[in-house]
């Protein structure tokens, strides 16, 4: 495999998503559909600082949505995923596949 297989192979690969708690977030988002904040920092099972700053990101990139909800016992924050947050989603795990069909081919051809 040659350095433009690799590249070409990484096309589509998301600066915001090649972080593990970006992409959970926008993974879980999707597949389960809108939480609340608090319910998708238990799901992850990180903080709720960490988390913050990750929906920060992802919601200055356009990739998720925040709107505040005001419930029985208290105000809570729903999440949910855009258009193009499932678009860049699918895009970059895609890339990802590609990478590791590569890398398996790779290491199937080693003595």
């Amino acid at each position: 495999m040659s350095e433009d297989d690799v590249l070409a192979a990484a096309e589509g690969l998301d600066d915001e998503l090649s972080n593990v708690t970006r992409l959970l977030v926008l993974s879980a988002l999707y597949i389960v559909g809108p939480m609340y904040e608090g319910d998708l920092a238990r799901l992850l099972g990180v903080s709720w600082g960490k988390l913050s700053t990750h929906l920060r990101r992802l919601e200055e990139a356009g990739y998720i949505r925040r709107r505040r909800v005001i419930g029985e016992d208290r105000p809570r924050v729903l999440v949910r995923v855009t258009e193009l947050g499932v678009a860049r989603l699918l895009r970059h795990l895609e890339a990802a596949s590609r990478l590791r069909e590569a890398a398996s081919r790779k290491a199937h051809r080693r003595p």
